[in-house]
């Protein structure tokens, strides 16, 4: 197994540094890195999933075309009782959301 790369956005409207405090495409809940990953390694992002354990993950999944699976560690528990969360699938933990992922696969 091998990663194929690594995304991240160094912005934030509120950034003590200058050059970092502004609006991009790349901040979740936009989904700017899903898009560009897509684009750099061609992924099909109708085949794929975006997991994370907040509004912002899900949301960016969503506009990307992903299905997008929340998992309820990290903040997610707090997510989901504070915000309408749409998403595909909800899992306890990170190795129950990647075995919805295996097992969807499987019935392609």
């Amino acid at each position: 197994m091998y990663l194929d790369a690594f995304y991240y956005c160094p912005h934030h409207p509120d950034a003590k540094i200058k050059a970092y405090r502004i609006e991009c495409d790349c901040r979740k809940p936009k989904p700017g890195m899903l898009l560009k990953a897509s684009q750099d390694l061609n992924i099909d992002l109708t085949q794929s999933f975006m997991i994370g354990d907040r509004l912002s993950d899900i949301m960016a999944g969503q506009k990307a075309g992903c299905k997008a699976i929340h998992v309820l560690t990290g903040v997610g528990r707090e997510q989901q009782s504070k915000h309408k969360l749409d998403a595909s699938f909800t899992s306890m933990d990170l190795y129950e959301a990647v075995e919805k992922v295996v097992l969807n696969s499987m019935k392609r």
